[in-house]
């Protein structure tokens, strides 16, 4: 069943779980990951960016592939539809389109503004988001890219600030800097778990993780216990994938079939999606 990622990540938090988000960028991700996800008979979140939306179709492509697979495949768990980073730049049109559409959950991702600029257009969406029973996430700090290999503590996020920026906007979920980056690390990973125990202990919303591709079993780990009820996984995904499109390919030069193609890395994605909800489910 599709739901907002408010009361589920609120449980989360008080039990001291976590919650998985799987980016999708197809319909073949999308029934890979309900299906492993059902099987573990565990929550799961599914995000996507304004890249993938493009690539499927649009919003509301999307949130009709989602729902109707949730049917058709007799999806019983609970399943979130989340915008993943809406850069929008000058206006929310990304956030409000996929409030619109049936998205469950909303990234307002004005983190690269001033903290004044970032709490006003946040804002403005968790009003909209209100409405529609839709949840919003909201960030402060910088969450670079792995490839930088940059590790300036500026980027991390000032924790009185981020006490203000949650009281100022009324997000539903807060997603720190604290040395997480996207895609793949490069370099000594520098987490800085005393600052998201701090943030946890003090703020009453659930604490979201990005950039979750690459950091360690016993990391991820260490992340929940020290309050993080969301992490995001993209990258591994999309290398696991494309190794098992390879392997095929190099074993089946004269393959015509596209579906055949495409379903290649199936089985290598789901293992990735078990092994992460393995982890989430035994910490």
């Amino acid at each position: 069943m599709l739901v907002s990622s408010y009361k589920l990540l609120q449980e989360a938090k008080r039990q001291g779980k976590c919650i998985p988000q799987f980016n999708i960028i197809n319909l073949e991700w999308t029934k890979a990951i309900l299906q492993e996800a059902n099987y573990q008979r565990y929550p799961v979140i599914l995000g996507i960016n304004e890249k993938s939306i493009n690539y499927m179709g649009g919003y509301n492509t999307v949130a009709q592939v989602v729902k109707t697979l949730i049917k058709d495949l007799n999806i019983s768990i609970p399943v979130v539809l989340h915008l993943d980073h809406s850069r929008d730049g000058t206006n929310p049109k990304a956030c409000l389109d996929a409030i619109a559409s049936g998205f469950t959950s909303v990234m307002m991702d004005a983190s690269r503004f001033d903290m004044k600029t970032n709490i006003e257009k946040t804002k403005l969406i968790v009003d909209k988001a209100k409405e529609q029973g839709v949840s919003v996430e909201g960030e402060l700090g910088y969450i670079g890219l792995g490839k930088t290999n940059n590790r300036d503590i500026d980027g991390y996020t000032d924790y009185q600030e981020a006490i203000n920026f949650i009281q100022a906007t009324g997000i539903n979920s807060f997603a720190p800097a604290i040395g997480n980056y996207h895609g793949i690390y490069r370099g000594k990973l520098a987490l800085n778990y005393d600052l998201l125990a701090q943030l946890s202990k003090k703020i009453t919303i659930p604490i979201v993780i990005h950039g979750g591709s690459g950091i360690s079993d016993d990391d991820i780990i260490k992340l929940v216990k020290n309050g993080a009820s969301k992490i995001n996984f993209n990258t591994e995904l999309q290398m696991a994938w494309i190794k098992g499109v390879r392997q095929y390919l190099d074993k089946h030069t004269d393959i015509y079939d596209a579906r055949e193609v495409i379903l290649a890395g199936k089985q290598e994605l789901r293992a990735i999606v078990r092994k992460k909800i393995q982890i989430l489910k035994g910490n």
